[in-house]
């Protein structure tokens, strides 16, 4: 029968997978969880009830009762004509008429799936390289710990309970985390069935174009890489585009998702080396232009922000200062979704060097520099480490210690003001080294702190001088 010939070759894919664990010194057997998990501790699981789980996430056997059946991959190493290998034929023609339907009983512990009922039923769908299986799963904990993989294992239980996803998998902590505010979700926000099968449809079709990509020879899983690509595009792309141009665009920030597999921390230099390299403009002045198109991204008009402001001054010094040489010019981001965003305009109207200037433009400028690496962008944030994207960011917190000084030396009734607008990036470290230079040039001194972004700069100016 032909039924028997599929036995046959998932006996060879056994013993092939069998021999190969020997001639590694591996264990040839499935993995048994009470080996590694004291059977005790199983008893007080938390039942998750009947729900899809990922084939190729189940690992071995709960008990030792059937593991010399079945190779570490289940396919099966008991001969042909063996009860056994009956029940394994029934089972696969059972599944080739009607499919597997019965749920199978398991634990999960640590995200892997141990089977207590319903081995052969694996081995059928390992064989028939199923995606998934209803199973009635008893999840296991492990206790809690500083070890990475169990504190990144609690952060998959923190995103399973609200989300059901049990496929998705980092390999950094905050991953989670993240990939719920890319999306846009609350963290503690149960998500419906119909946005459970929308995420599952874009993570099947992203994993597709990233194997085909080459991503099966890389240690980087599908998830982080699909992290990599909501950070450039956005999640909403993800949920849009096809196969053919995923495959494209994933061609495009390829390096970005290799170096993912560096394990080296990037480490942070506050000093030049000490070798003198060319600056960002003398390489960019080295390439032979008649004249270099400058644009500068502002997120709003100069005359509503110093920050701007200090931007806009620059620009025009630096026009002055270079002459023909450049050619500057400022677009303002209008965050219009039905139009082009500012740093996209600027590239199609010839800027080879572009100047974002807050970071509420690093999602535009990240993937204007994926889709433009002809193009120079600059972005001014604290908070970026992108292979694309160079960012830069003015040491203000030294200026703050010296106007901290400053004060502290001038001041009679030792009693200093200081208005901010918003707790976010260098301006803590601007109110902390104001104070610190304060209580250099006046011990006594003490600072008093307003938000100019609660009741405006003029309100917070007047409460500080009563």
């Amino acid at each position: 029968m032909q039924q028997e010939l599929y036995y046959k070759e998932a006996l060879k894919r056994g013993q092939k997978e069998y021999r190969a664990r020997i001639a590694k010194e591996e264990d040839p057997y499935l993995p048994v969880m009470d080996s590694f998990v004291p059977p005790e501790k199983s008893v007080k699981g938390i039942r998750l009830g009947v729900i899809q789980i990922p084939v190729n996430h189940i690992l071995g056997t709960k008990t030792a009762g059937r593991t010399n059946a079945f190779a570490a991959n289940f396919m099966p190493l008991l001969e042909e004509g063996t009860e056994f290998a009956d029940k394994w034929e029934a089972l696969y023609r059972s599944h080739l008429s009607e499919g597997i339907r019965d749920p199978i009983k398991v634990y999960e512990y640590m995200n892997r799936f141990y089977v207590e009922e319903g081995n052969k039923r694996v081995s059928v769908l390992k064989y028939c390289d199923a995606y998934s299986i209803p199973a009635d799963v008893i999840r296991v904990m492990p206790d809690p710990s500083n070890d990475e993989k169990v504190q990144l294992y609690y952060e998959f239980v923190e995103f399973n309970r609200v989300t059901k996803i049990n496929f998705i998998e980092f390999s950094k902590r905050g991953s989670y985390r993240e990939l719920l505010r890319a999306m846009g979700k609350p963290f503690d926000e149960w998500w419906s069935v119909d946005e459970q099968r929308r995420f599952s449809g874009a993570y099947y079709y992203f994993s597709q174009a990233y194997q085909q990509s080459g991503g099966d020879k890389l240690k980087t899983t599908v998830s982080d890489a699909m992290l990599s690509y909501i950070r450039v595009y956005g999640y909403s792309d993800l949920q849009n585009a096809g196969e053919a141009e995923l495959r494209m665009k994933l061609k495009k920030m390829w390096e970005e998702i290799a170096l993912q597999e560096e394990e080296e921390v990037i480490e942070l230099k506050s000093a030049p080396a000490e070798a003198k390299k060319p600056s960002m403009l003398e390489r960019i002045f080295d390439i032979k232009h008649d004249t270099l198109r400058v644009a500068f991204i502002y997120d709003t008009m100069p005359k509503k922000s110093g920050w701007v402001s200090d931007h806009e001054m620059g620009r025009r010094h630096a026009q002055t200062v270079l002459g023909d040489r450049v050619d500057t010019s400022i677009y303002i981001e209008k965050y219009d979704e039905s139009r082009a965003s500012a740093v996209e305009r600027a590239i199609a109207d010839g800027n080879k060097l572009i100047f974002a200037t807050s970071p509420r433009l690093l999602k535009q400028s990240l993937r204007a520099a994926v889709e433009h690496p002809e193009v120079v962008i600059m972005n001014c944030s604290l908070n970026i480490s992108h292979r694309y994207l160079r960012s830069y960011y003015p040491r203000m917190y030294e200026v703050k210690f010296i106007l901290g000084a400053l004060a502290g030396s001038l001041t009679k009734s030792g009693r200093l003001g200081y208005v901010c607008d918003y707790p976010i990036y260098g301006q803590i470290a601007g109110i902390n080294a104001f104070a610190l230079g304060a209580q250099m040039a006046n011990p006594r001194a003490k600072v008093f702190l307003e938000w100019s972004s609660v009741k405006g700069a003029k309100e917070a100016a007047l409460s500080l001088s009563r």
